[in-house]
């Protein structure tokens, strides 16, 4: 599919359900005769991912247009501007940590814009020499290829001046990037393979503000390094250190460094250069000394040699593949399924969750927008890797919200003076949570409880249970035992809250109630299987039974002045409230308290559809 097209057709997809896409083959592949997976005959996995590869027709000259690879840990975009093949290159833990940092609601204030912890960029891989060999003008031939299949990218240029082949992707082990590369030119020239870093201000909310006089963020602490065998960038964040180092083997070359931010691999001058360069990104909380480990990573690789591990490569993304497979008569959302599914899985294997905005491919220096972890937007990648049997894509997200149970532990005695656990919508990479703004939002705790309750139900990993899921779950269930009010009929009540990122305080929100509903019965399925607080779980099938009913409204009219029947409302006002168009899209209904609201906030009267 030509980039162009790609782009449109994203486009449409967002805003409503395509019509299906042309050009595909819509036969079912098969593996042969014979083949079988429990006695349906298996797809020929090559032949059905070739239908959904990326292809681009002409250079991608921005790095925002590069096509992702990765080995689940360190992630490259590869792209094709006019200097040369071009790799982006980013980690799961680079994290540059501001001290104690609990993040300020939305960080709506120019002041915090530049202080926040953010996943930074890592650096940029070019291949140059002196001749336009990508440039449109002179090329007669150009195609860039994702091939999922493969999880690689490939290029393949023609052109009057030489031709340029490569081949990019990520090997786990030993966790290195590779860049197979081919290239020929009618006269000899040298190359150059620089590898590069200019750190840069983060932009966190879309440039609406920023602080004028932090131009020099991000460009401190960075040095460029060279011995005979590689070059590498180092820098020292504000908390941790972190290096990448490259090393090519193929030719004879010297090492240069041209400035602090700029080291160099140069050729000798030749008419075709045929070699491998391997990139190992290593950060302080890998090992104390980044450099050494990752120049061990490179020299392992070159030790292990090219054709072992792009065997390896294969055979692992074989596997990867013939764990399921999908083929709908929508053509279109059938291809957005196996990129999406290829991206998280080069992404989301490492020591922390790729964020959902921009995940580990930072195209521009270090800016990222949304630079948190946003529960409701975080948690969303993963609700499908069950289905497509691959829970092993969960593992990082699951471990993050573990491991950040005492954190939460800690801000439910001191933002809602209760026991258990208490997560909030916004948090960093530390768990560090935003302590006042979204306070009122009550249950991302218990929807991420159900996130690792159905890891559990998929898995059946007892041990995965025991450590990390039931703990969160009996924790944050314990928090709502300690929030609830009971009246006069014995009815539990939320007394209150607010429904999701709605800013209208609320009684007995409908997203809370829901979420009651569906956590405190695995609570008490989970204590069972353990063994465990069998005295519990008699208050949990009380909460149960008493619970107050959703609310319902109805019949009225909606926000717009439109006729409405009776439908659930996401609960009852606690306060006089106008809304705005900033805050519910719709500027001047006055909401009275003890008024059941509809419509309002992200229309959270459809919680329960949601997998909590």
């Amino acid at each position: 599919m030509e980039r162009r097209s790609f782009v449109k057709r994203l486009a449409a997809a967002l805003a409503c359900l395509p019509r299906a896409a042309k050009g595909f083959s819509r036969s079912a592949p098969t593996a042969g005769e014979g083949a079988t997976n429990g006695g349906v005959a298996s797809p020929d996995y090559e032949a059905l991912l070739a239908q959904h590869d990326v292809v681009y027709l002409s250079p991608a000259t921005r790095p925002v247009e590069g096509l992702p690879v990765g080995d689940g840990d360190t992630t490259a975009l590869v792209w094709t501007p006019p200097e040369g093949v071009t790799m982006t290159i980013n980690k799961s833990n680079l994290w540059d940590d501001q001290p104690a940092d609990y993040p300020p609601d939305w960080i709506w204030s120019p002041a915090w814009e530049e202080k926040a912890t953010a996943l930074v960029g890592g650096a940029t891989l070019t291949v140059r020499n002196s001749t336009p060999l990508l440039d449109r003008m002179y090329l007669n031939d150009f195609q860039a290829r994702l091939d999922l299949y493969r999880a690689r990218a490939a290029v393949d240029s023609k052109s009057p001046l030489g031709s340029v082949k490569v081949a990019a992707w990520g090997c786990s082990k030993p966790g290195v990037l590779v860049l197979d590369y081919d290239e020929s030119t009618r006269e000899p020239v040298s190359r150059e393979i620089e590898l590069w870093r200019w750190g840069s201000r983060r932009f966190f909310h879309w440039y609406s503000q920023y602080v004028p006089a932090a131009t020099d963020t991000g460009l401190e602490g960075i040095r460029a390094g060279a011995d005979p065998a590689h070059i590498w960038i180092e820098q020292k964040l504000r908390q941790i250190s972190f290096a990448v180092v490259a090393r090519f083997v193929g030719g004879p070359f010297k090492t240069v460094v041209r400035n602090s931010h700029l080291a160099a691999m140069v050729t000798n001058p030749a008419m075709r250069v045929r070699g491998q360069v391997y990139l190992a990104v290593v950060t302080s909380e890998e090992d104390r000394f980044p450099l050494e480990a990752a120049r061990r990573k490179v020299d392992e690789a070159v030790r292990q040699g090219y054709e072992t591990l792009e065997r390896r490569h294969a055979r692992r993304w074989a596997e990867f593949w013939e764990q399921s497979y999908l083929q709908i008569p929508e053509e279109y959302l059938e291809n957005l399924y196996y990129v999406t599914l290829y991206q998280l899985a080069v992404s989301s294997q490492g020591a922390y969750p790729p964020p959902f905005c921009g995940s580990l491919w930072t195209p521009n220096h270090d800016a990222r927008r949304w630079g948190h972890y946003y529960h409701w937007n975080e948690q969303q990648p993963y609700w499908p890797v069950h289905a497509s049997n691959h829970p092993e894509l969960a593992v990082p997200y699951n471990r993050y919200r573990s491991e950040m149970l005492k954190q939460a532990e800690a801000d439910a005695r001191l933002v809602h003076h209760t026991g258990g656990a208490w997560y909030a919508d916004v948090a960093n990479r530390r768990g560090e949570q935003a302590r006042s703004g979204v306070s009122n939002n009550l249950t991302p705790g218990t929807q991420i409880a159900m996130d690792l309750w159905r890891h559990y139900q998929y898995t059946l990993d007892r041990e995965f249970l025991e450590a990390q899921a039931y703990p969160v779950m009996k924790a944050c269930a314990q928090f709502y035992l300690d929030y609830l009010e009971k009246d006069s009929e014995g009815i539990y009540h939320v007394p209150k809250s607010s429904a999701y990122e709605s800013a209208i305080l609320q009684k007995d929100s409908i997203t809370d109630l829901s979420s009651i509903r569906q956590s405190f019965p695995a609570c008490i399925r989970a204590s069972e299987i353990l063994g465990v607080d069998a005295e519990i779980r008699p208050r949990w099938r009380e909460v149960c039974d008493h619970l107050v009913e959703f609310s319902t409204y109805g019949p009225g009219v909606n926000l717009e002045g439109k006729p409405i029947s009776k439908v659930f409302s996401s609960g009852v006002s606690l306060v006089n409230f106008t809304t705005t168009k900033a805050s519910d899209g719709v500027e001047g209904v006055v909401i009275k308290k003890g008024q059941r609201l509809y419509g309002m906030s992200f229309e959270c009267e459809l919680a329960p559809v949601f997998p909590s």
